[in-house]
């Protein structure tokens, strides 16, 4: 499973990491939003391994970066699945769950990040996109577990997201922060 591919200046990086590591089929792909920052990458890595499936939001952009990604997937006679919240997805020896879809009503297009809880074994992992707090604020009045040992934080760690209120909540024993070298 691929979630995001990083920018498009990555996107040999990413593709020589996975091919290093053996890696030739991705059951799934998860494109958490449209921002070239997380799709950069994606139409290599489509064009180059064995995919499963594509989950994503309903979400469409104009760029170009968008579009490469649409006629990757076009060109292996991929299609699209559409998510909803809560539904659960069986991966290799773990599931995982959709607890944030992004079809939401949002302007700020980081909080259309798809965000999913890994469960494997005993150990959680919270994968969060660019999500930022309005995501964080309505996954605490759900009635998801948000309990995780590893967290994903959102929108790079940046101030715009893991409140206080939501990391107490998560309870991670690691986070990771996702974001570029200067």
């Amino acid at each position: 499973m691929l979630i995001d591919a990083g920018p498009t200046g990555s996107k040999k990086t990413l593709e020589e990491y996975l091919q290093k590591n053996n890696v030739k089929n991705l059951d799934y792909i998860i494109v958490t939003h449209n921002h070239e920052d997380h799709i950069g990458g994606m139409a290599n890595i489509i064009s180059n391994f064995n995919v499963g499936k594509i989950l994503m939001s309903k979400d469409i952009s104009t760029t170009k970066t968008f579009e490469n990604l649409i006629n990757a997937a076009k060109s292996k006679n991929l299609k699209f699945t559409n998510i909803s919240k809560n539904e659960t997805y069986e991966f290799s020896k773990s599931q995982f769950i959709i607890l944030s879809d992004g079809n939401n009503t949002h302007s700020n297009i980081n909080n259309h990040s798809i965000v999913i809880k890994l469960k494997y074994g005993d150990v959680s992992f919270l994968f969060m996109g660019d999500a930022e707090k309005e995501i964080e604020e309505e996954l605490l009045s759900s009635n998801s577990d948000l309990k995780s040992n590893v967290i994903k934080l959102g929108h790079h760690g940046s101030n715009t997201s893991s409140s206080k209120e939501f990391i107490l909540k998560v309870d991670p024993d690691s986070a990771i922060v996702s974001c570029r070298k200067k």
